[in-house]
């Protein structure tokens, strides 16, 4: 249905999505503060690229893994005729 790259793209803007809307609540005494100031600094949206580009990465890295290794247990059974 999607390819690799947009597969990727579309886990770059989720994970991205999410660790901001995470970061961007917070429950202090059983009450939702939004820290939207905070959201919005450099250092904020910069330490929250790298992060969501590492795990990009990591299963990037994974996917390539186990794909390389299922295709090669398959080159490598015996094969019955």
């Amino acid at each position: 249905m999607f390819g690799l790259k947009n597969k990727l793209v579309l886990l770059f803007i989720v994970l991205l999505i999410h660790n901001t809307c995470m970061d961007l609540f917070s429950v202090v005494d059983n009450s939702l503060v939004v820290l939207w100031e905070k959201s919005i600094e450099l250092k904020t949206i910069i330490t929250h690229s790298v992060l969501v580009v590492l795990s990009v990465l990591f299963y990037l890295f994974i996917n390539k893994t186990l794909f390389i290794n299922k295709k090669s247990e398959k080159s490598s059974a015996p094969s019955i005729k």
